[in-house]
Order: structure tokens, then C-alpha cells, then sequence
């Protein structure tokens, strides 16, 4: 007997290799999805059985968790890479770089929204389901098909003037628009409170770039460095900085006292913090994101990622914007932390790009491993290497070596075959 008009139908996803992420790899695995709902998963032989008259449809790479990209700027997008710092300078000399480059523009609005869309759909491509974009200015939702886009308008008061300004912005925003700060350095202690409090009530997500570059800490407590130079030449030093003297042992001790450190927060960068910084973060339970990419372009160093995993912190990764990298690719920062970091396993790395991300965004229910309930939005990767792997280790190697894989299948065109 046929089965009712109304049961929803059955789809087999079978590859080499299954990677749920948060379990051990399945050989010759599967996935049952139904709509946008994962049934079940395991080796095929089971998967066959216990779903006898679906569709199935076969890759020959692996399956895994879409990518989750925790820190973007798309709208940066428009003004196309920069070069990157020469040897002796500043990150401010790259900030001034920067500046002066979109003050010359005369991008319109329809040309920045544009490159943004297409830099949001080039993310697709390479297997992002979603990702967290930061941006000085509010870029309308996108036609197109992009990633699950989460979006912070960023806000900037390095003085008495200008934090006044930005208050004034914040209070005029729409109850709907998600608001965030840019960093220690360049918002006031009142602005990132009042900040925070107003995220804390939408249930939204603070995210904030964090000790990227030792000249924060020396603004907020000595009143000194490149920063201080910068916001001179601007005439934007009035006293804000530094903070009170003695009060504050750090950039991320100053954040805990005034409020900022909690479970919706993102710390973006972390290269300059301590052992004890690392220990007041995983109290704060609030989440990392790490963008090694930007970091050597920038030349700022590396995040102590060995100390944040010893502390049960799973940093998640983020490209950053074009103007502070190579490449806006995901695959690139996870070849750069196996690059860099040698001894960390390929399972925490392919961790990192997936699950933190989907924690840090509150999306863990739906993405970040594949499991039975989880969205069945996914993603193959094939490439020529996968055909010798022969264990789970050689794998988990290969995905995060790939750098540019050759080839990403999302779901619906793994369906649609």
C-alpha cells in the first residue's frame, strides 16, 4: 500500500567518510534527512537497512557540519585587499592605510552593498551556513542565497564628545538592529557599558575585538603607544584614556569589572593575553575567536591557543575583512592553525570551525555537528586527497590541510545530483 500523500519523504546521504564532529568519523556513513531535519546517521550498512525505500544520493568525499564563520566584515568588502604592514610599522599605520582609503572612495551605496553580496555568497560556496558580520554601517538584508547572516552595527566613542554621539545613535536604533562595540581602545568604558546593557536585553551578542595588539593596553593604562598617537592626530584624546590608575590589571580584567565579560560575548583575537586573562575569560564563560589569518597579515603574532584549550576554551575562527587578509576562506584558517600550531589535533581544529563557532552564535541546536535533529544543511568535501584515507586521524588531517579544497557541495545540490 502506497504510503499517505502526506509522510515526508526520506533522503540517504551516503559518502566515504562521515564527520559529525563531537564523535568518531563513520566509515562508508550516512545520513537519513528529511526536510531540513537530520533522522539519523551511522555506518550505511544500518542507515540502509533501517530507511529501505528512500532516495539515495552518493558523494565521493566527506560529509561534515557546515562551517560557522564567528567574525566578517563584508562591509569592507568594496575597497578589495590591502598590502599588508611593512616591516616596522604599526597596526596604526595599516588603521591610517585603511582610513585613507575609504575616505578617497566614492563607492555608492548600491556598489558597497553589492561586493558585500558577493563576498557573502562566496562564503556560501566555500561551506559557511552562517556567520557573524560586524559593520559601521546597517547594509540591507540580501536577495541573493548567502549564509545565515547575524549582524552587529558597530559603534565606536573614544571621547567624552564622541561617546555622546554614539549614545545618541544607540538610543535612535531600532529595537530590531543588534549593536556591538569595536574595541578598548576605541570606545569609552560609559559607551561599551551602555552597550552591553542594551544587548543583554535583546538576548544578543556582544562581540568585541580584544588585545589584537599590545598598544591597547598601553592607551588604557599608561596613556601611551600608537594609539594614542592616532586618536591625537585626530584630535580625539581628551583624558578618556588612560583608565584610573591601579584599578585594572588588564584589558580583560578592566572588561570583566565593568560588566562586559558574560556568556553572550565574543573576545575577537585574544594574541596578547595572560595565563590569568585566560582564566578570568573561561570564568566569564564568554566565548574567543580566533583569526590567525588577519594575524599574520597584520603581524601581531599568535593567540596563546594551547593555554585556551588547557582551560576547556574552544575558540572558535573567523576570517576577519579582505582588507586584513589574503583570503576570506575558511579552510585557510584552519590549514593556518594546523600551520601554526603543529600539536593540536585535526579533530579540535575542524572543532574549532564548526561547534565553538555555532556556541559563540547560539546556534548550537542547529548546526555545528550532525546529529539527529540538527539541520541536515551540510556540506561534501571532495577532493582528490580523500580517496587514500584509511583512518579517521588521516581524515581529520586532510580537512584541515585542504586550504582550497577542490570541490564544496552543499546540501541541496547533494540532493538536487
Amino acid at each position: 500500500m502506497a504510503a499517505p500523500a502526506d509522510t515526508p519523504s526520506v533522503t540517504l546521504l551516503r559518502a566515504p567518510w562521515v564527520v559529525p564532529v563531537g564523535s568518531r568519523a563513520i566509515r562508508d556513513g550516512a545520513l537519513a534527512v528529511s526536510g531540513e531535519r537530520i533522522l539519523a546517521l551511522g555506518p550505511w550498512a544500518e542507515i540502509s537497512l533501517k530507511f529501505p525505500q528512500s532516495t539515495v544520493h552518493h558523494s565521493t568525499g566527506i560529509i561534515l557540519p557546515g562551517l560557522i564563520n564567528c567574525h566578517i566584515h563584508l562591509e569592507l568588502s568594496v575597497f578589495g585587499s590591502s598590502s599588508p604592514p611593512e616591516l616596522g610599522s604599526t597596526m596604526c599605520d595599516w588603521i591610517r592605510s585603511l582610513l585613507q582609503k575609504r575616505m578617497a572612495a566614492e563607492f555608492s551605496e548600491d556598489e558597497i552593498y553589492e561586493t558585500a553580496e558577493c563576498f557573502a555568497k562566496e562564503q556560501l560556496v566555500s561551506g559557511v551556513v552562517a556567520l557573524l558580520d560586524t559593520g559601521n554601517s546597517m547594509l540591507p538584508a540580501f536577495k541573493g542565497e548567502v549564509p545565515e547572516i547575524y549582524s552587529l552595527f558597530e559603534l565606536l566613542g573614544p571621547t567624552a564628545q564622541a561617546t555622546e554621539i554614539a549614545l545618541q545613535t544607540l538610543a535612535d536604533l531600532n529595537a530590531d538592529i543588534c549593536s556591538t562595540g569595536h574595541a578598548p581602545y576605541s570606545t569609552s568604558p560609559r559607551l561599551l557599558q551602555r552597550i552591553k546593557q542594551r544587548t543583554v536585553s535583546q538576548k544578543s551578542i556582544f562581540s568585541l575585538h580584544v588585545e589584537e595588539n599590545p598598544d591597547e593596553s598601553r592607551l588604557l593604562f599608561q596613556g601611551a603607544g600608537c594609539f594614542k598617537e592616532f586618536l591625537e592626530e585626530r584630535n580625539a584624546f581628551d583624558g578618556t584614556f588612560p583608565l584610573e590608575k591601579g584599578k585594572y590589571h588588564s584589558v580583560v580584567d578592566y572588561l570583566q569589572k565593568i560588566g562586559i565579560l558574560d556568556a553572550r560575548t565574543i573576545c575577537v583575537h585574544c594574541v596578547n593575553i595572560s595565563n590569568k586573562d585566560i582564566q578570568f575569560l573561561a570564568e566569564s564563560k564568554c566565548h574567543i575567536c580566533l583569526c590567525p589569518g588577519s594575524n599574520r597579515f597584520l603581524g601581531v603574532g599568535k593567540a596563546p591557543l594551547e593555554a585556551l584549550l588547557q582551560q576547556n576554551i574552544l575558540p572558535a575562527l573567523g576570517t576577519d575583512s579582505i582588507a586584513s587578509n589574503t583570503e576570506l576562506n575558511m579552510w585557510h584558517e584552519m590549514a593556518l592553525i594546523r600551520e601554526d600550531y603543529p600539536d593540536i589535533a585535526a579533530e579540535t581544529i575542524v572543532a574549532m570551525a564548526t561547534i565553538a563557532g555555532a556556541r559563540a552564535l547560539g546556534l548550537e541546536k542547529t548546526y555545528g555537528t550532525l546529529e539527529e535533529g540538527k539541520s541536515s544543511n551540510c556540506i561534501a568535501v571532495e577532493d582528490e586527497k580523500i580517496s587514500t584515507a584509511e583512518s579517521e586521524k588521516e581524515v581529520l588531517d586532510i580537512l584541515v590541510s585542504l586550504d582550497k579544497p577542490g570541490k564544496i557541495v552543499r546540501f541541496r545540490e547533494m540532493i538536487a545530483a
